[in-house]
């Protein structure tokens, strides 16, 4: 629904597409004048302060929002587009609320021209409630950060490819474990078995087991480009479309011990895997960076 304009913004308060407006919304709407002193806000706006009307009418709407320190730098930035009379793209901010709880708003400041020619142009500021889809992109973005240094710590590499075109994701970790370069691009299934050691690859029938539905698990020796073996231990799961062909896989890869390391060493006591909770290089592998 397009912006009310002209007219619709020159009473107190606003009447027309305004009320129109706000009934198809659930935006909080402000007005103000070339100043920026507010001259109108909706309901909306005024639970989010937590002020009545008459508390907020001719006050500088820049300084009765809000804003959360880590947001002030760009509202200020804004702010300085609206002094020189210019509009500025969406901004989002974190301000405080009732309580002192955060809330996000997508913010927009559109001028309004004057009906005539001696009233002074305005200001409509629209600004919606965000704060759901922020949190849910931060929590995620946060998430990452946990996964990403986990894999690090772990020395695990994920990787995932389309059964029927080819295509694929690997992440860093699984470029370092194979000795690929990531500015190649993903490499083809036969590229990376081309990697397996000959006598592991004739046992471990990789092309058969990666069209098998359900998990798989194997240890094998990758011959790397400068010629030293490093052992693996790969975990992967073959998922089925609809009609139950094979449509992805996905995995992830670790550093493992030698066979015959493993078959000397003492078992470490209530660790689950022995493979992340040995400090200890695999024999036959070189060191991961």
């Amino acid at each position: 629904m397009p912006l009310p304009t002209g007219d619709d913004l020159h009473g107190a308060p606003p009447q027309g597409v305004v009320t129109a407006w706000l009934a198809r919304t659930r935006d909080l709407l402000a007005l103000s004048d070339d100043t920026g002193l507010l001259l109108w806000c909706n309901p909306l706006f005024e639970g989010l302060l937590s002020r009545t009307l008459s508390l907020l009418m001719g006050k500088p709407l820049a300084a009765l929002l809000p804003v959360a320190e880590a947001s002030l730098p760009i509202w200020r930035a804004a702010a300085k587009h609206f002094e020189q009379g210019e509009t500025f793209g969406e901004i989002e901010l974190e301000v405080r609320t009732a309580g002192d709880a955060s809330a996000w708003l997508r913010v927009e400041a559109h001028r309004v021209d004057a009906p005539a020619a001696d009233a002074n142009p305005r200001w409509l500021w629209v600004m919606r409630d965000v704060s759901e889809t922020t949190r849910h992109a931060r929590e995620a973005a946060r998430l990452h950060d946990l996964l990403t240094m986990a894999q690090s710590f772990g020395r695990l590499g994920v990787w995932e490819r389309n059964l029927r075109t080819g295509a694929g994701h690997w992440d860093a970790q699984v470029f370092r474990l194979y000795g690929f370069d990531p500015a190649d691009g993903v490499p083809s299934l036969d590229q990376a078995v081309s990697r397996i050691h000959p006598e592991d690859r004739a046992q471990f029938s990789y092309g058969s087991l990666n069209v098998i539905p359900g998990r798989h698990d194997k240890r094998y020796r990758l011959i790397l480009p400068d010629g030293s073996l490093r052992w693996l231990q790969s975990q992967w799961e073959v998922k089925t479309s609809p009609d139950g062909s094979p449509e992805r896989a996905m995995g992830e890869n670790c550093p493992a011990m030698s066979m015959s390391f493993e078959m000397t060493r003492p078992t470490v006591s209530g660790c689950p895997n022995p493979v992340l909770c040995s400090n200890t290089t695999p024999a036959g592998s070189t060191n991961l960076k």
